[in-house]
């Protein structure tokens, strides 16, 4: 027999998510005060709390309820998660799985706060158990391929990727992780990056967009869609972008798939006309809002990095959708019509490995404020892609005088890399231990978030490193430090050595306002050319390589002791050099952008001004040659 509640109940259900928010609430107290403790009745009001951001009283409700089970101490653990109480969230998994030990839900969510908080071995067995209750459970399988995607085990990844082929999450992961294995093949990515796209693009439900296009000259509103709009890499590249004056004569959007509120999201909320967190909002609703919003051109900053919502582009949310920043390489999404790059990191015979049309800013596609001026708190980097923190403090204003390269004073050459723990694959080590073997004397600095004093991750790099030949008597490794001390640890190093295929970004930007050079290895592919691009922008094209051979010699030729006065001398001069770059210019760089995007919107009005939108057309690329 139907509960009175029910019909009423089940409207509120079927409207939770195209309802104005706070009339939702105010039904659903109205329906709680009339039938008090129905369990079903306090689950929707919690999560309707939970996506008006009221999180604690989220939490509070499940808490009032009567001998609560197993279900909703998972859910409190995964609020308490959400307010970024780590222990509280584990205690109430763990409660959980003790009052229901093979409820797959929970072994999830348990497993996900365990590999958060960095016990990943206990994380394994949570998801390894799904596994045994149901062989083919596409998450779990998916959170094992994460795991060992974090060991650098790419190849056992990317295998358990294939095992859930239709999973957007997992493909679109296998994507991202391709980037860092050798060989690089940007065409093999490219060629599964079309199958992604066209996978959401089928998926899609929402009708196009029914703007008409036929204004060139308009003043423009542009729309972000990033989960990254904060302390983090792509945060600091948006803040330096709308620094600059140009960038006033544009309305800015957000669609912020975050919940984090630190001093990066505050302030790029006072440069948006309208700021929308969008994480508990579904795909209608945001699709809908940017429709409202009125956005001409929507440009996604995430790609298939984490948070990525690329549905959004799928269904067409705005006339003129372009990708840029957060991700290096083609979508494969047919409705993403552009791609913003520049002359290094995607050069003209390459623009076959990207389904967008390419448009490239004159200098540089990345521009950042120099860290000397900038005040930033927690610093996450390592990635355009893949984040880690590098320091855990607050500079008001960073002081960072420029010291003479150490190779003067100690007789030796020191070689550095402060970049990602992943990016540093045995190819690489390969590479690197030639070196080291032709200048026995060298010292080898490495720090990174993950090489921690007695950190797991510590004793299988230094494993690793003792096979490849490396004297560890001449090697340091550092983990996480405040921020200006890791970057005054510049001052430890004469030359950074990037990786390859996936080379440094906010790393290396870092390394030249230190007045380091970095010597990089540019391949085929747009996060293989970062280091190019940002050594070219910086005005020192003769510290890119083009084979192993090449950089090796140029390792050996500035390790040489007769050769420490000239790279003291271009050491000294570089931070004046670097400061006037395009890659420290914020002023140019958001004019240069801002007149990019004007003419992406005048070439469009050109191709679509029609009311239906015409989506890229770009033919799809077919595997004619290596890259």
């Amino acid at each position: 027999m139907k509960n009175q509640w029910e019909d009423e109940y089940n409207h509120l259900l079927a409207t939770r998510h195209s309802d104005d928010i706070h009339t939702l609430l105010a039904k659903m107290q109205d329906l709680r005060v009339r039938f008090p403790n129905v369990r079903q009745i306090e689950m929707l009001y919690a999560g309707l709390l939970v996506q008006n951001k009221q999180v604690q009283q989220a939490i509070e409700v499940y808490q009032q309820l009567p001998q609560p089970d197993a279900e909703i101490l998972s859910r409190t653990g995964m609020l308490y998660y959400e307010l970024q109480d780590i222990q509280a969230a584990l205690s109430h998994l763990a409660q959980a799985e003790n009052l229901s030990p093979n409820d797959i839900n929970i072994l999830i969510n348990h497993g996900f706060l365990l590999q958060t908080d960095g016990n990943l071995a206990a994380a394994s067995a949570r998801f390894e158990r799904v596994l045994h209750i149901d062989p083919n459970h596409e998450d779990a399988i998916f959170r094992l391929a994460w795991l060992d995607a974090h060991r650098g085990d790419f190849a056992r990844a990317l295998t358990l990727y294939e095992r859930i082929p239709y999973h957007l999450g997992a493909q679109g992961s296998a994507l991202f992780y391709r980037h860092y294995i050798m060989p690089n093949r940007p065409d093999q990515i490219t060629l599964a990056a079309q199958k992604v796209g066209k996978m959401y693009s089928h998926r899609n439900t929402i009708a196009p967009n029914p703007k008409t296009v036929s204004e060139p000259e308009k003043p423009l509103k542009i729309g972000l869609v990033s989960a990254d709009l904060n302390n983090h890499v792509v945060g600091f590249f948006i803040e330096s972008l709308l620094s600059g004056k140009a960038t006033q004569q544009y309305q800015w959007f957000a669609y912020y798939n975050h919940t984090a509120d630190d001093r990066v999201s505050r302030h790029l909320k006072l440069k948006f006309k309208a700021w929308h967190e969008i994480k508990y909002w579904s795909l209608e609703r945001i699709v809908q809002q940017i429709r409202d919003d009125d956005v001409d051109i929507l440009i996604d900053l995430s790609g298939y990095t984490g948070g990525g919502r690329l549905e959004i582009f799928a269904a067409q949310a705005a006339p003129l959708q372009a990708a840029w920043l957060g991700y290096f390489g083609t979508t494969g999404l047919p409705e993403m019509q552009a791609i913003i790059a520049d002359p290094y990191c995607v050069p003209h015979d390459e623009e076959f490995l990207y389904t967008e049309k390419v448009y490239r800013l004159p200098h540089t596609r990345l521009c950042m404020t120099a860290p000397s001026a900038s005040k930033v708190g927690n610093v996450i980097a390592g990635r355009i892609g893949q984040s880690e923190t590098i320091n855990v403090s607050v500079q008001p204003k960073l002081n960072l005088p420029i010291e003479p390269t150490p190779a003067l004073k100690n007789g030796y050459i020191t070689f550095g890399c402060y970049q990602n723990y992943l990016k540093i694959n045995d190819v690489v080590l390969q590479t690197w231990a030639k070196i080291a073997r032709r200048l026995p004397e060298s010292r080898w600095h490495f720090q990174n978030g993950r090489l921690g004093e007695n950190s797991e991750d510590l004793a299988i790099f230094k494993q690793r490193l003792q096979q490849f030949g490396f004297d560890l008597e001449k090697v340091s490794c550092v983990g996480s430090m405040a921020r200006q001390d890791y970057l005054l640890n510049y001052n430890q190093v004469d030359i950074v050595l990037d990786t390859f295929p996936y080379t440094g970004g906010t790393t290396t930007a870092e390394a030249i306002w230190m007045a380091t050079p970095t010597l990089t290895w540019a391949m085929a592919g747009m996060i293989a050319r970062q280091g190019e691009q940002m050594m070219c922008a910086a005005g020192y094209p003769d510290w890119v390589c083009r084979s192993e051979t090449e950089y090796v010699d140029k390792a050996v030729y500035w390790g040489q002791p007769e050769n420490f006065a000239q790279l003291n001398e271009l050491h000294m001069n570089m931070r004046e050099k670097v400061a006037q770059s395009p890659l420290f210019n914020t002023e140019q760089f958001a004019t240069d952008w801002c007149a990019l995007i004007r003419q992406m919107w005048r070439d469009f009005c050109v191709d679509n001004a029609v009311p239906r939108m015409k989506i890229n057309t770009k033919p799809m690329l077919v595997a004619r040659r290596k890259a």
